[in-house]
């Protein structure tokens, strides 16, 4: 007899898939990186993911983007796909993925390369703040 899994309700799979994305992560991330994408691969898993707020392309993992431009322009998205997400970090000067108080910054000056930083939130322990 075949066993299926109820619609309505989350299978322990769902839970060993996320540990496996977490161990995943930690060999390609920061230690604090995985925490954030980590979130959000769960929100993936038991919600789907969303469309990229420019071209509508498919996003797994739904993260809210800001960006402040070399104008002073603030833009916000609900998610950007990698491509999207590359091309805004070119355009601005600093750009935020945030979840809650946990956001992953980018920032650039003018005529250099973008750094990628971890921003912990207030109450974590672990980290301490780059800025």
């Amino acid at each position: 007899m075949e066993h299926f899994i109820p619609t309505n309700k989350h299978h322990p799979q769902v839970l060993q898939d996320y540990l496996e994305a977490l161990s995943d992560a930690a060999h390609n991330a920061s230690p604090h990186d995985k925490l954030l994408f980590g979130y959000a691969e769960v929100k993936y898993r038991m919600a789907g993911g969303g469309k990229c707020s420019l071209c509508k392309a498919h996003v797994r993992h739904v993260v809210p983007v800001y960006s402040k431009r070399e104008d002073g322009q603030a833009v916000s998205y609900e998610c950007l796909c990698q491509r999207c997400l590359l091309g805004e970090v070119g355009l601005s000067l600093e750009v935020e993925l945030r979840i809650g108080d946990a956001c992953v910054r980018y920032t650039r000056e003018p005529d250099k390369e973008a750094a990628r930083t971890f921003v912990p939130p207030v109450g974590l322990k672990s980290g301490t703040r780059t800025d």
